[in-house]
């Protein structure tokens, strides 16, 4: 054979080969699958936040809230709890009640809740106050200028109205124990005692003559309790502290600035005067503060014994007040933890655990969790793992 015929077999065996070798060896394209119908995640425009909603979209760069560590968990949840729109709620135990909007009381359960009282309040809800163990709790609904008062009883779901002479009430230190206004003959105003399961004995007088008007009280332990008036726009509201037993009274606040005062549990109170003027205090004679580095409304916060929790918003501004009582103006909130003994203060990682923007009220420990209402669906949702 000729040599050049040797050499031009032996390069085309070599292309051949080189040739199965480059389509065995080739990069293979990347397959794209399209997601399944209803995958995909929900994007919206939170209020006050140019952040889309439905997941965790938070870049390295973006800030965290003020102040405190944040606390992560994989094993944290968010979720809705009450199958109604609520009014207001309140825990015993691991039980949540809450009131929905015609007034009926259900228990909150993980199917169906379970209806307690199918009796409608006669009028709108104005306030909601549980006693500390939560098998009472005392409501007053209709005309906030002169509201009816009555007290529901969880143990027996029983409601067991005040009578119509009384024009304020409020928990006491005992417990069952409610300190009232009473309005007697002649337009007279008495302080008094009432018992929750004795409502129809007789009152015991405190004090014979109270001539405060537009006041609301809190419980300051013993036998002292806080008299908060109620700004208006020609007097600011000062804070009093009242005993009970010597009939001794203390001017604690007497700011310009208007105050609101809201008991947390016994050992925490908070207080906000406007603007960034939002206190914590760790004892009912608002002279020891926890510091904090946020503002908020004390609606937004609560307490169990020496924990506490606040809803945060992003932006607070001075007459925001009665725009939030009035359900005029919303938030989107951060969540903070706070410890006032050993001060020790977090900030709850609420990202992509709900569809919904948080804007928080009331919050309170049940069993393991923390339950909160959310204003802007009106739903009862339930933390776990926060800790």
């Amino acid at each position: 054979m000729k040599p050049w015929l040797k050499i031009l077999i032996v390069a085309v065996v070599v292309g051949l080969i080189g040739l199965g070798v480059y389509f065995v060896f080739r990069p293979q394209p990347l397959v794209v699958e399209e997601p399944l119908p209803g995958s995909e995640l929900p994007i919206g425009q939170l209020p006050n936040s140019g952040n889309t909603g439905g997941g965790d979209n938070k870049t390295d760069n973006e800030p965290l809230p003020p102040g405190g560590e944040e606390v992560v968990s994989s094993k944290q949840t968010l979720s809705i709890i009450s199958d109604r729109e609520a009014m207001g709620f309140w825990t015993n135990g691991e039980n949540i009640y809450y009131l929905d909007q015609s007034g009926k009381i259900y228990r909150a359960r993980d199917n169906e809740d379970e209806e307690i009282s199918s009796q409608a309040l006669n009028g709108p809800l104005n306030t909601l106050d549980s006693d500390l163990r939560g098998d009472l709790v005392l409501i007053s609904f209709g005309s906030p200028l002169n509201p009816s008062w009555t007290i529901f009883d969880s143990r027996d779901a029983a409601y067991r109205p005040l009578s119509q002479d009384i024009k304020y009430a409020t928990w006491g230190n005992k417990t069952g124990e409610l300190v009232a206004i009473k309005e007697s003959a002649g337009n007279i105003k008495q302080l008094v005692y009432l018992e929750a399961d004795k409502l129809a004995a007789a009152p015991k007088i405190i004090l014979s003559n109270f001539q405060m008007e537009s006041v609301r009280l809190l419980a300051a332990g013993g036998e002292d309790f806080l008299i908060q008036e109620l700004p208006d726009s020609e007097y600011a509201a000062r804070v009093w502290r009242l005993n009970t037993k010597n009939q001794t009274l203390n001017l604690l606040r007497d700011s310009a600035t208007n105050q609101v005062t809201t008991r947390g549990s016994p050992e925490i109170f908070f207080g906000w005067s406007g603007g960034n003027g939002f206190e914590i205090n760790k004892n009912s004679n608002l002279t020891d503060q926890f510091p904090v580095p946020f503002s908020t409304l004390p609606q937004k916060c609560g307490a169990d014994s020496y924990q506490g929790f606040c809803f945060v918003p992003q932006i607070l501004g001075e007459d925001v007040l009665a725009k939030f009582l009035k359900n005029e103006v919303f938030f989107q909130d951060s969540l903070y933890s706070f410890n006032v003994l050993t001060e020790d203060l977090e900030v709850l990682n609420l990202e992509g655990l709900s569809e919904t923007p948080i804007d928080g009220k009331n919050p309170r420990l049940a069993g393991g969790s923390l339950v909160f209402l959310n204003r802007l669906d009106k739903k009862i949702y339930r933390l776990t793992e926060f800790r």
